[in-house]
């Protein structure tokens, strides 16, 4: 890696809409005490746009009755179905994990900063597969004989 004194600004994603794929979640506990689940997106890198692999954070989905439409937006843009019930905020984070949708993207300035914050929801454009919902199955292990002899086992 060579120095470069020019070079010492981080990239900047300029305002616009962008083909994005959730690509983490946390779940946290706001001051008020209510719990919110906070996404973080990467911009495709199968799509052809600027900005490309760059990630726009800390996107907050509070869990009350009255910031339910932004949960609502995602959840619609995303393709999760009408009426489809998140029976807590980590079902929510697991559901949108790997999800795409077209994000607008503008500036929010806080504390002296400028960050990059999503302001719409849409549905992709750019369809990539949309993983189904999350089911249990009851674990890992199914359909696993009870009597499996040492010998039947790939690693003894």
């Amino acid at each position: 890696m060579k120095v470069d004194y020019k070079n010492t600004e981080p990239s900047r994603i300029a305002p616009g809409q962008y083909e994005v794929t959730v690509a983490a979640f946390d779940v946290v506990t706001s001051t008020s005490g209510n719990q919110q689940v906070v996404l973080d997106y990467e911009i495709r890198k199968d799509v052809q746009q600027e900005s490309q692999g760059m990630r726009i954070r800390f996107d907050r989905f509070t869990f009350t009755d009255n910031a339910a439409w932004k949960i609502n937006l995602i959840a619609k843009a995303t393709g999760v179905p009408d009426g489809y019930d998140f029976p807590s905020p980590e079902w929510f984070g697991k559901v949108m994990m790997h999800r795409s949708f077209l994000a607008t993207v503008e500036e929010r300035t806080y504390n002296g900063k400028t960050f990059p914050n999503v302001t719409r929801f849409d549905p992709s454009r750019q369809p990539a597969a949309q993983p189904e919902l999350p089911v249990d199955i009851g674990g890992g292990f199914i359909n696993i004989p009870d009597n499996v002899q040492d010998k039947g086992l790939p690693f003894n």
